[in-house]
């Protein structure tokens, strides 16, 4: 509900929230007034609305009635059940956020088609990244789409970085393209509570951030 680097969005959202709980609280201590007569003679009677049960819990359904729907998606984790997704950590003037890397193959003649409005150095990060796998591909027992040992050979790769018009640049994406890349030729699943940032070398190093 709140996207900032600070906490008066966040304190104004729990104040909206407060205020809701405290007029539920209200509204069970209302006071009805109700006459009835009786052969004694007329009294009144006062009747109490039953106060709500505590605690009251605020859960994700008390939520969406409180303050409406969720005005930012947050990225999620079960977008990782294919091969060819990882996951990145990106800067941002609001504090940083989670970013999916996406990796798909197709038959072709060894192209890398790099989407998602990246900068000149998070394309060059893309190329350092395929370089570096092509030559341990023996090591890590990376394939191509037939089985054969180089993994561009005969195969298209089409990487790309969701949230396409946001600009994207920076050295630190390298590490998870790697690992993006590497999940794609091996066919094997990125582990969906791991995020990665930093750079690589072309010699395999990750250097700190």
């Amino acid at each position: 509900y709140t996207r900032e680097a600070g906490v008066r969005s966040l304190e104004r959202k729990i104040g909206a929230i407060c205020r809701a709980v405290a007029v539920k609280v209200a509204e069970g201590h209302r006071v009805t007034k109700t006459e009835a007569s009786t052969p004694e003679g007329s009294t009144q009677q006062r009747d109490k609305a039953a106060p709500p049960e505590m605690p009251i819990v605020i859960d994700h359904i008390a939520l969406k009635d409180i303050l409406g729907p969720p005005l930012f998606e947050m990225e999620v984790s079960e977008r990782l059940t294919l091969p060819g997704v990882a996951l990145g950590l990106a800067w941002t003037p609001l504090g940083g956020e989670i970013m999916f890397v996406e990796a798909s193959r197709m038959e072709g003649e060894g192209q890398l088609t790099l989407t998602g409005q990246l900068g000149d150095v998070m394309k060059e990060s893309a190329h350092l990244a395929i370089s570096w796998l092509r030559t341990n591909a023996k090591t890590y027992q990376l394939t191509n789409m037939v089985g054969g040992p180089d993994p561009l050979e005969g195969t298209d790769i089409h990487l790309h970085f969701p949230a396409g018009a946001v600009t994207k640049d920076g050295p630190s994406a390298g590490v998870t393209i790697v690992t993006c890349l590497a999940s794609l030729f091996s066919d094997r699943l990125v582990r969906s509570d791991v995020a990665m940032t930093g750079e690589i070398t072309l010699r395999g190093l990750v250097l700190p951030v």
